[in-house]
C-alpha cells in the first residue's frame, strides 16, 4: 500500500504538474514541508544530506526522469547513490533506479540548460 501524501506533497505534485494557480500562495507551505516537499520544490537549493534514496521508490518514472535532469538533483543523488553502494547500503530498486536515471551518461551542462524548471512541469506525476 502506498504511503499515505501530506497534503503540502499533494500541493508539491500539482505544482509540478502546472495545475496548481497560485503557487506564490503555497510556496510558504512548500518551504516548510517535509523534507521529501523541500526537495520537490526546490531541487537546486535542496540540503541533499536530508536527501533519502527510498524516496524513489514512491516516485514514478516520469519524475524519475525529471529529477535526473535537473543538473543540481542528478549530481547529488549520483553521489549519494555511489555512497550506497560503496556502503553497500542497496537494494535492487536502488541499483536499478541509479543504471537507469543518473549512470546512463555523464550529461553536460548544455543538456541540463534545455531542462528548464517550466519543462520539467511538462510531465506529469
Amino acid at each position: 500500500m502506498p504511503e499515505k501524501m501530506h497534503p503540502a506533497e499533494s500541493c508539491v505534485f500539482l505544482w509540478l504538474n502546472g495545475k496548481l494557480l497560485d503557487k506564490d500562495g503555497f510556496s510558504k507551505y512548500f518551504k516548510s514541508g517535509d523534507d521529501k516537499v523541500r526537495f520537490l520544490y526546490d531541487m537546486d537549493n535542496f540540503d541533499y544530506s536530508k536527501f533519502n534514496l527510498s524516496w524513489l521508490n514512491n516516485f514514478n518514472d516520469n519524475l524519475k526522469e525529471r529529477i535526473s535532469k535537473n543538473q543540481t538533483a542528478y549530481r547529488e543523488i549520483k553521489a549519494l547513490y555511489r555512497a550506497a553502494c560503496a556502503d553497500e547500503e542497496y537494494d535492487n530498486q536502488i541499483l536499478d533506479d541509479y543504471f537507469k536515471y543518473f549512470d546512463r551518461y555523464d550529461l553536460k551542462a548544455d543538456d541540463f540548460a534545455q531542462a528548464t524548471t517550466t519543462d520539467l512541469r511538462t510531465v506529469p506525476v
